[in-house]
């Protein structure tokens, strides 16, 4: 039901602004994390996902994903 619906292109998302999962839904591999790496997050192993369509079915996708990364990040934290 989601795909194709509330599709935006990767100019346009960068023109309005947009950040976070929706930004890299439509493609974009951007994450403030890894681009500009603050607190621990260079030390730090991770993905970024990025979708292909931009629309919301490539966005959930995005944010269903956080709590795997999310784990995976803590499990990192404390290794050397």
């Amino acid at each position: 039901r989601m795909n194709g619906v509330g599709a935006i292109s990767q100019e346009d998302a960068i023109a309005f602004g947009i950040t976070g999962p929706f930004l890299r839904s439509t493609g974009v591999d951007y994450d403030v994390r890894k681009a500009h790496p603050y607190d621990v997050y260079d030390q730090m192993d991770f993905d970024v996902p990025v979708g292909d369509n931009g629309d919301c079915y490539d966005e959930q996708q995005r944010i269903d994903l956080l709590p795997h990364e999310h784990k995976r990040q803590w499990q990192n934290c404390g290794k050397e």
